[in-house]
């Protein structure tokens, strides 16, 4: 598994499905989100639940966090994060985080907008993908 691309982390029909939640649907159906054998923690904010899945013979994190504005409307963003640890994947050099970002872009389609933010922290390699619905 080493130095391999990631899969995108959310398909249209599961983004579609969290832009369609309130912030109690949301927070009712969030635990849900997470495959088994994962270590999942739930985080209350005033914008909303967050949830972070952790499997650990992989060491690979994932956190879904939707931004409500109050309890009626869908979010108005959703950051979808995949945690690696360090060397599992490929270096990130401009041109492969532009080719990830729009292979994302692509696989949630043209009703979204998705920003990649790329980082480098604690021993971890963070891919942040900012959604927003247009």
């Amino acid at each position: 598994m080493a130095n391999r691309q990631p899969e995108m982390l959310l398909n249209k029909l599961e983004v579609d499905s969290i832009f369609s939640f309130n912030k109690t649907q949301w927070s009712q159906a969030a635990a849900q989100w997470t495959a088994p054998g994962w270590t999942l923690q739930v985080y209350e904010h005033d914008s909303g639940t967050q949830i972070t899945g952790f499997e650990p013979s992989t060491g690979i994190g994932l956190c879904i966090q939707p931004f409500f504005r109050d309890e009626t409307r869908p979010p108005d963003a959703v950051i979808v994060g995949g945690y690696f640890p360090l060397g599992m994947m490929p270096p990130m050099a401009d041109k492969s985080r532009r080719e990830m970002e729009s292979v994302a872009q692509s696989q949630i389609g043209a009703a979204y907008s998705l920003r990649l933010k790329h980082e480098i922290k604690n021993k971890r390699e963070m891919f942040e993908f900012l959604i927003t619905e247009l």
